[in-house]
Order: C-alpha cells, then sequence, then structure tokens
C-alpha cells in the first residue's frame, strides 16, 4: 500500500503530460497542414496568415506596464523554507481586436479565445525578493489588477484574473515572481484561426479549430511545437516508467 500513492501520483501526471503531448501533436499537424493564406483571398474556414500587428486599441501588461494588443500574465510566490514548485497566486489576460496587415490588406483579430504562443524576446521573468522595496511594486500591482476580475466595457477589448493578489498575503513568502507573455503593437504575428466574412470585411477568431497567436513565423512555431512534443513524451516516459517501477518493485 505504502507505494500505491505515489504510483498513482505518477500515473496521473505521465496521463497529464501525454494529454499535453498529443494536444501539441494535433497543434502541429492542424498548423503544418494548413496553406498560408493572404487576407484578400482567404476563405471562410480555418486560415493561417501572417502579417504585422496594427492595434484598434491596446491593453497595458500589468507586469511592465508595455502597450500590448495580447498580454498572458502570472504573478507567482515561494518560500526558501519549502521545496517544489512555486504556488501561482494569481494569473489573467489582457486583450484588444488589431489588424493583421499584409500585402493583400489588413482583417481583423480578435484574440478572445486564442492560444498564445511567443518566442523569449516576448516573454519577461522577474523573479524578486520580498523586502520592503518590493511590497510596493506588488501593491502597485494588485491595484493594477484588482479590477480585471470585473472585465470590461471597453469595445473590442477583454479582461480576466484569476486568484487573488492580495497585500495581506505578501509576507507569507521569500520571493514572488511576476511573468508576461505579450503581442504589441508592430510584431511580426502568425494567425491560425477561423475565418468568417461580415459585410465583406474578414474577422478572424475563435471557432471549431484551432486557435493560436505567435510573434514566430509559421516554420518556427512548428518546430516550437516539436520541441515541446519530444519533451512532454520524455517527461510522460519517465513518469509512466517510475509509476510501474512503484507497482511491481515498490
Amino acid at each position: 500500500m505504502t507505494a500505491f500513492a505515489p504510483a498513482v501520483l505518477l500515473a496521473l501526471g505521465a496521463a497529464a503530460t501525454g494529454y499535453g503531448f498529443f494536444d501539441q501533436s494535433r497543434r502541429q499537424q492542424t498548423l503544418a497542414s494548413t496553406d498560408r493564406a493572404r487576407t484578400d483571398t482567404a476563405v471562410e474556414g480555418q486560415a493561417l496568415l501572417t502579417g504585422t500587428v496594427e492595434p484598434l486599441e491596446t491593453v497595458g501588461s500589468p507586469v511592465t506596464d508595455e502597450e500590448a494588443v495580447v498580454v498572458d500574465w502570472e504573478l507567482s510566490a515561494e518560500s526558501d523554507d519549502e521545496e517544489g514548485p512555486d504556488e501561482r497566486v494569481a494569473s489573467g489576460r489582457r486583450a484588444a481586436d488589431f489588424h493583421l496587415v499584409d500585402e493583400g490588406g489588413a482583417v481583423r483579430v480578435d484574440p478572445t479565445g486564442s492560444d498564445l504562443i511567443v518566442s523569449g524576446s516576448n516573454m519577461v521573468r522577474d523573479r524578486v525578493r520580498t523586502t520592503a522595496g518590493s511590497f510596493e511594486r506588488l501593491r502597485r500591482f494588485a491595484d493594477e489588477v484588482e479590477g480585471d476580475q470585473s472585465g470590461t466595457e471597453r469595445d473590442g477589448v477583454s479582461v480576466r484574473a484569476d486568484g487573488v493578489v492580495s497585500p495581506n498575503r505578501f509576507d507569507r513568502y521569500d520571493h514572488h515572481t511576476f511573468e508576461h507573455e505579450i503581442l504589441g503593437p508592430g510584431d511580426e504575428v502568425t494567425v491560425l484561426g477561423t475565418l468568417r466574412r461580415e459585410n465583406g470585411d474578414g474577422v478572424v477568431g475563435d471557432g471549431p479549430d484551432r486557435f493560436l497567436l505567435s510573434d514566430m513565423s509559421p516554420a518556427d512555431l512548428v518546430s516550437d511545437l516539436e520541441t515541446k512534443k519530444r519533451l512532454l513524451l520524455g517527461v510522460t516516459l519517465v513518469l509512466a516508467i517510475a509509476s510501474l517501477y512503484f507497482l511491481v518493485l515498490g
């Protein structure tokens, strides 16, 4: 019985990473099998477009105050006397409709529901020790994201926040880590989503198929997904073997 509990936990971990492997495989296959289209000739349905971000509205990153059209943010925390991964304190997204502009013209992109996959240049990870100085930054961050839980009434803008960033909890942890992934004005963008026509104008958004946004080219995005897929497969195999070890030899 002693070995049964860790075996189950390892098996659950293997199932989770195995699902991630198959999900990444489906993403990669959809991306690789969809031909790039121009905004002026793309037909309704699943479409792969590349171009430049031209903002209609912008949102600010709560991590760096940069202006963006999409930003996924997260605040995590950890204590020096505890082992294991950081605890996610809160996370959220801010997004605004934008135009994707290419040689054929422009389409509006509604990023709601998209998966954002960006290169290292569009990521920030800032780990700070919890001190009197960083308390002020944490308080500003808390004030910045507090209203995101109730949404927004701005046209073409969506916000959400999960978790609670409370100043009363800051001193429970020795370190806090601010992270964001961002897509900003002027960035090169790859969009894989569902194209529809509204009064003759193209709009790309969520639909029955994959919806991805990235600052990487389609080829680089396929390569990035391949790397993640191999990593997930390796972790899945290690966890599955460890689970069997505990069941058989534990």
